[in-house]
């Protein structure tokens, strides 16, 4: 039996009575890379954030490394190996650089920071020369890398990653692209929601599609992209032949 570094069965959740995911299953290998595919609105961020609590699943199982997190808090499971680099970058901007990675090592040994502080400055080499400088001079692009690289401080089993190109330069898309694809195949593995779906693409071996709060298509990325209803339907291509797939209506839940 595959074992699974990150297990999602049946997981529904959502903001108060609205209902946003409708019982997802989604699962994830050790060194793999997985891209959330979608339009906006499918869930994909619902998703990110109910794997590391920051929203409550209301049924169904998370299971990291084994081990049941469904009812874990946000910090206990990031200590366990989630990290999420969230949508809009969030770095502390009156804090230096390297002030925003040390914040990712808390809680790790004095050794191991300086080891994962060293990885992230040969994987973001513009960071090491501007670790002193204060976060919020940086650009966009730059932001991103910290915010990344703040994350992979932490050493984390699975990296979460929410819109990680959204807003950059064609350049620093494709830098952002090589590092992540750099990452898969070893210790970290990969979650990624991209609207960007040829860099999703690039990164990711396998692929879910989102709609509406429901898996709609999984399989090899390869797969995906050939899949004439699911490039008409979410990848932006349309064809007088080819129909959308059906969308199911919002659900409340029963409080």
């Amino acid at each position: 039996m595959t074992e699974y570094v990150l297990e999602a069965r049946g997981v529904a959740a959502g903001y108060g009575h609205i209902e946003a995911l409708h019982g997802v299953d989604l699962t994830v290998r050790a060194g793999e890379a997985v891209t959330l595919v979608g339009a906006n609105g499918a869930g994909k961020t619902t998703l990110l954030k109910t794997l590391v609590g920051l929203v409550a699943a209301t049924r169904g199982s998370i299971r990291l490394r084994g081990h049941d997190v469904t009812r874990w808090p946000v910090q206990k499971r990031a200590r366990a190996g989630l990290a999420l680099v969230p949508e809009g970058r969030h770095v502390f901007s009156g804090l230096s650089v390297q002030d925003n990675l040390l914040i990712g090592g808390h809680g790790r040994g004095r050794t191991a920071v300086r080891r994962a502080l060293v990885d992230v400055y040969d994987r973001f080499p513009v960071l090491a020369r501007r670790r002193r400088q204060r976060a919020g001079s940086l650009s966009g692009g730059e932001q991103q890398m910290v915010a990344i690289g703040r994350a992979l401080m932490a050493a984390p089993d699975v990296l979460l990653l929410d819109e990680p190109t959204l807003g950059l330069a064609p350049i620093v898309v494709a830098e952002v692209t090589d590092i992540l694809t750099g990452l898969t195949g070893g210790h970290t593995a990969i979650v990624l929601v991209e609207q960007n779906t040829e860099t999703a693409f690039r990164v990711a071996q396998r692929g879910y599609v989102l709609d509406r709060g429901l898996i709609r298509r999984t399989g090899d990325v390869a797969d995906l992209r050939t899949d004439p209803e699911v490039r008409a339907a979410y990848l932006g291509e349309t064809s007088r032949s080819q129909e959308p797939l059906p969308l199911p209506s919002p659900r409340k839940v029963t409080p």
